[in-house]
Formats: structure tokens, C-alpha cells, sequence
């Protein structure tokens, strides 16, 4: 399983790639930050296979996600062998800009 994790000031974002792996036996939670992704590949059966470098069975994975993550609005998709999802960050997690040498009315939020 490959993936990929980029984060900006507004969400996380993670690509895992699923090849051969219906979107149907996949199951993705959030708790406490832990992001776990797990689900099951089935073997191709076929009597002309003399060998297989193809994993299959169960996998499982977990991610700890930074402080701040929005659980309730996290995004998945699943399309062509390849889990997106999407999650975005609280507004009071987001980095603020505070103006030096002003009052509390001037910080620009970023």
C-alpha cells in the first residue's frame, strides 16, 4: 500500500493506493487522531497461474494525525484503485498573523 500525505494551513490530505481492492473492502476510522485504514484483497484464482508477486489477505494501517483535524468533516473517495481523503483543520488550529506594534483588532487571519 502506497501512500502519499501532504498538509496545507487548511487540511490534510492522504492518497493511498489500492490496487485490486474493492472500494466495498475497504474501511477507513478516526479516532483520537489515529486515522486507520484496513480492508482485505482477494487472491485472482485462476489455474494458469504458476506465480504471484501479488500480495493479497488483510492489511491494516494507522496514521497518527496532527492536533486540530476536523473528525466530523472528514472527505473520502475511492476511485480507480486509489483512497483520497480529506481532512480538513478547525479554524482556531489554522497559524494566525498578529501585527507587530498593533492592537489586538489589526492580527489578519491567514
Amino acid at each position: 500500500m502506497t501512500r502519499r500525505i501532504s498538509s496545507t494551513s487548511l487540511l490534510v490530505e492522504l492518497l493511498v493506493d489500492l490496487p485490486g481492492v474493492k472500494s466495498e473492502d475497504v474501511v477507513v476510522e478516526l479516532a483520537d487522531q489515529v486515522l486507520t485504514i484496513s480492508g482485505s484483497r482477494t487472491p485472482v484464482e485462476s489455474d494458469e497461474v504458476r506465480r504471484s508477486e501479488r500480495p493479497f489477505g488483510s492489511f491494516v494501517r494507522r496514521l497518527t494525525l496532527p492536533k486540530g483535524v476536523d473528525s466530523d468533516k472528514v472527505m473520502a473517495e475511492y476511485k480507480e484503485g486509489v483512497l483520497e481523503l480529506r481532512i480538513p483543520k478547525r479554524a482556531e488550529a489554522k497559524p494566525k498573523k498578529i501585527a507587530i506594534g498593533g492592537t489586538p483588532q489589526q492580527a489578519i487571519e491567514q
